[in-house]
């Protein structure tokens, strides 16, 4: 359909929405084409809240899927109907209606309580443990057992795991960005790493020196095993063992392979769970939200709002502190 290409060109060019954005919102929107059944007759129609309110049940009890996939669905659904609107495809859109109750009508076709369900996290008690137990694959002790001039898969594997689950928790970079770093995106010398993250944007991210130096590690793992020698600052930070840049899937294995059994962690594990864990756990230890949103690479407020789970204790806490007359 002419009309979705325009709109992922769209998104692409002047949203600048990344690759991965991209393509879910194209399969959302094709997909309610397909269930429309007549592409041809879609705009001749329009699209109305009852054929929106009734795909969504087909997605959620049809096909059982997640609320949150439902509500990215009709997300993108919401987008491509502004994006008729504007271009005078359809003469309004059933987004922007308003119901009896004076609210809009995307509010009655999104599922209630998605955007204010608590992000799922580990505790730091919980990751402190996993580093502590896995501390010989970051320090090089494991690999003097394979200096012997041979490759051996295994080994690689598992010092890349932990390398992996380090580097999420320690700098909080989504999948994409970590498999997207180069060497020469380090900067050892003031600590820095630069991460070009969604909407094409750059940010700079601090690396504590314990990250740092687990890092020189591996890549020192990767001159013994993978690469024969040094790699110049072109090459990809993160390879696999046979020299491939890393790809989601193995990303995805490794978090649930090293942390799938930990106790206290219910959720999916996914590598944006350590993403959740950090920003959480900055936040908890009082870090400015402002500045947590800034390391996140967040565009507005509301983004890093989702990560404040402070509990009632918490806020009494930090009430009876701060507020002059709480103890009189």
């Amino acid at each position: 359909m002419q009309e979705i290409d325009e709109y992922i060109d769209w998104l692409q060019g002047v949203k600048r929405r990344s690759p991965r954005t991209l393509e879910l919102y194209r399969a959302a929107v094709e997909d309610f084409v397909a269930w429309f059944g007549n592409e041809e007759t879609l705009l001749e129609k329009a699209i109305n809240v009852t054929q929106l309110r009734n795909w969504r049940h087909d997605l959620l009890v049809t096909r059982n899927l997640a609320t949150r996939t439902v509500n990215l669905h009709l997300s993108a659904m919401s987008g491509f109907c502004k994006f008729l609107l504007h271009r005078g495809k359809i003469k309004e859109n059933p987004f922007e209606m308003m119901d009896a109750s004076g609210k809009s009508a995307v509010d009655s076709v999104k599922l209630k309580g998605e955007d204010e369900k608590r992000v799922a996290f580990f505790t730091d008690d919980v990751l402190e443990k996993y580093f502590e137990e896995t501390k010989a694959l970051a320090d090089g002790t494991y690999l003097e057992l394979y200096n012997d001039g041979k490759a051996h898969k295994d080994a690689y594997d598992a010092v890349t795991r932990r390398m992996i689950i380090s580097f999420l928790y320690g700098t909080a970079v989504r999948r994409a960005e970590l498999i997207s770093l180069k060497i020469g995106d380090l900067d050892f010398g003031r600590g820095l790493l630069k991460v070009f993250g969604k909407g094409s944007k750059t940010r700079e991210v601090a690396v504590a020196p314990a990250l740092a130096a687990e890092i020189r590690n591996y890549l020192k793992t990767v001159e013994m095993m993978v690469s024969g020698g040094p790699r110049p600052a072109s090459d990809n930070l993160f390879v696999t063992f046979s020299g491939e840049p890393l790809y989601p899937v193995y990303v995805d294995r490794a978090v649930k392979k090293e942390l799938g059994d930990r106790p206290g962690f219910k959720g999916h594990k996914s590598p944006h769970v350590l993403r959740h864990s950090l920003a959480t756990e900055l936040l908890t230890e009082g870090a400015d939200i402002y500045s947590v949103g800034k390391f996140l690479g967040h565009s507005s407020i509301a983004a890093t709002q989702i990560y404040t789970h402070g509990d009632i204790n918490q806020l009494k806490k930090v009430y009876g502190e701060a507020f002059p007359r709480a103890n009189k």
